[in-house]
């Protein structure tokens, strides 16, 4: 993720109304209550980029629409919890043939591509184990970098992959959900739960090899170490939660 910019004055509320969500639901973050808070991030961050649409309007229609996928070839950062969320998901909402091959997929492409870095991982042009036929086959659970990702023009979004051009964006949606991601980590970390940033593909290949990924991470046996992004700053140790003003 990047940084975000608080040029409009929402970013600083944005987060506390996420630290207190998070406060408010942590102790029940089994399966039910993790998609709860999902739920809720996800609604927060709709209601708040279209009240800062609404102020600030993009200058152009973004070119983002369904089938179109450059997007979905590169690295994606995930929280824990949103790759529980989604593996949990899968296990939910599909029939056992269809979990067995995305579990498949999944194992296939991190083979593939753990440990790359950002670069590469985009000029491989790998799409993402949960594409289909152009589309994100888990859309309404996908993670907040997907949410933030846009572009104004899609042939910006193709040259990207080959590494010739940088993408024109509207920022309030990739800050926003940036500062989602960003304040749900830290009240996680703040409830002394140590998080960290992971890369999508192999945290989604450590979540779905149980059965239930929520209960094993609860109980130690879904350890995410193996899936930390390389860029990643280190975990905040689990018996000293980091301090915040």
């Amino acid at each position: 993720m990047e940084p975000a910019t608080d040029g409009d004055g929402y970013q600083s509320k944005l987060a506390e109304g996420v630290l207190n969500l998070v406060a408010r639901l942590v102790p029940e973050l089994d399966a039910g209550g993790i998609a709860a808070m999902m739920r809720e991030l996800y609604a927060i961050g709709e209601t708040t980029l279209a009240a800062v649409a609404r102020r600030a309007p993009p200058p152009q229609p973004l070119a983002c629409a369904a089938g179109c996928s450059y997007c979905c070839h590169l690295y994606v950062q995930v929280t824990p919890v949103e790759a529980l969320h989604l593996a949990a998901s899968i296990l939910r909402d599909r029939t056992p043939d269809e979990v067995d091959a995305v579990r498949r997929r999944v194992a296939d492409l991190d083979a593939t591509t753990r440990g790359m870095r950002a670069g590469p991982r985009a000029t491989s042009r790998l799409a993402c184990a949960l594409l289909k036929d152009g589309k994100c086959t888990a859309y309404a659970d996908r993670p907040f970098s997907c949410r933030g990702a846009n572009s104004f023009d899609a042939e910006d979004c193709r040259q990207m992959l080959d590494g010739n051009r940088k993408l024109t964006t509207y920022p309030h949606q990739r800050d926003i959900w940036f500062t989602i991601g960003r304040s749900l980590t830290a009240g996680i970390e703040d409830a002394g739960r140590p998080e960290s940033q992971l890369e999508l593909t192999a945290a989604l290949a450590l979540a779905l090899a149980h059965d239930d990924p929520v209960a094993a991470w609860h109980s130690g046996a879904l350890d995410f170490a193996p899936a930390r992004c390389i860029e990643a700053r280190p975990p905040a140790p689990a018996s000293a939660p980091a301090n915040r003003p």
